[in-house]
């Protein structure tokens, strides 16, 4: 086969592997969103972009190495093994540093329990990143497209299995390090038709390497940080709610089809009817622990909206009645803002906010006492 053909070859199987893996990653966003919850996809959110930003296994190396291998001039066993070496000690770097950060930086536990099992796709993504560079040189990107589609239907395939299993976040991020390896067992399988390198280092082709890769290097940690940062920054300014409806559109932006043609969109606001319902909702709630806090035992009814406001039906303990010094006293309760707080995280463990979740993180998140 010629060198044109072969060429268009592997433009048409690199398109193709690029639709099957968009609509793959399409559905796992779908399946993680719906069943994680805005809160939880938030956080996933966030650790993927975290790692992003502290990835350092490649910066630059694969595509040098790619380019070294294409010129002929090299030994590939050499250059893939010196490669290998490199990126291993790279990916625990990576590792490492991500553990590290994590553990000073202001994230909870869970958090950082999330953070150490998705840094382990840096080892498990080693092979597959470092094999690329044969398949591009020799012009068989089949290998790696075959690699990517078996990752996405991997990790759609155990991520499903854990939804239907609800086992949580954590697990969700095992499913995700289990594509990365599988892809590195696909492109090993492969590559070891073309070639096969030890994990040996030669020093003049690892100087070689990282010098020519340096500026590329540069240039890709730029590019990271400009389309991570916004995440692991919303983070630390907001809750994981609002981070999960940001993730979510972030990553449909690209698939998401335009609104239809006479579309309605509305803005929730205080000034609008509904926006006021919500808001005086909310506030029966705070009305209520309030008068829980200060007469213990007391009984509460139904606390409805109505046109004007709200109210709550209450009995208070030994047929005691509201004067209005009491009214004076349950209005101070309600209006310190760090004690609504508390009032509502005495009961619920939560901030105070409206949400509404899927069925499988509403049983996690509110199970039956």
């Amino acid at each position: 086969m010629s060198v044109a053909r072969s060429v268009a070859r592997n433009s048409l199987v690199q398109f193709g592997g690029r639709g099957i893996t968009m609509a793959v990653q399409l559905a796992m966003l779908t399946l993680l969103s719906r069943y994680l919850g805005p809160e939880e996809f938030g956080h996933y959110q966030v650790v993927i972009a975290f790692l992003l930003l502290l990835n350092l296994t490649d910066l630059g190396i694969s595509t040098i190495a790619a380019r070294h291998l294409s010129t002929g001039d090299y030994d590939p066993e050499k250059v893939l093994g010196t490669v290998l070496a490199i990126r291993a000690a790279l990916s625990m770097v990576s590792m490492a540093l991500a553990v590290l950060v994590a553990l000073v930086a202001n994230y909870t536990r869970a958090e950082r329990e999330a953070i150490a099992v998705a840094s382990l796709s840096f080892p498990f993504m080693l092979l597959s990143t470092t094999y690329a560079s044969i398949f591009v040189a020799r012009l068989r990107m089949e290998y790696a497209v075959i690699g990517s589609v078996a990752q996405s239907l991997t990790s759609l395939a155990l991520m499903a299995a854990v939804a239907v299993t609800n086992g949580g976040l954590i697990r969700m991020l095992v499913a995700y390090d289990a594509g990365f390896l599988v892809n590195s067992l696909v492109c090993l399988f492969f590559a070891r038709k073309l070639v096969r390198p030890s994990l040996s280092i030669d020093r003049q082709m690892a100087r070689r390497i990282l010098r020519d890769a340096a500026p590329l290097g540069v240039a890709l940690v730029i590019t990271v940080v400009y389309g991570r940062i916004d995440i692991v920054l919303l983070r630390s300014f907001t809750d994981g709610d609002s981070v999960g409806y940001y993730g979510f559109a972030y990553r449909a932006v690209d698939l998401a089809a335009p609104l239809p043609d006479g579309a309605e969109v509305s803005v929730l606001t205080a000034e609008s009817p509904a926006g006021r319902e919500v808001i005086r909702h909310s506030t029966a709630h705070v009305l209520a622990q309030a008068v829980l806090r200060l007469w213990p035992g007391a009984k509460f009814a139904i606390g409805p909206v109505i046109e004007d406001g709200f109210y709550y039906d209450f009995e208070l303990p030994g047929g005691a009645h509201f004067s209005d010094d009491d009214l004076e006293r349950v209005a101070a309760e309600m209006r310190a803002g760090r004690n609504s707080c508390r009032m509502v995280s005495e009961n619920s463990g939560l901030p105070h906010r409206a949400a509404e979740h899927p069925s499988g993180s509403a049983v996690r998140k509110y199970p039956a006492r």
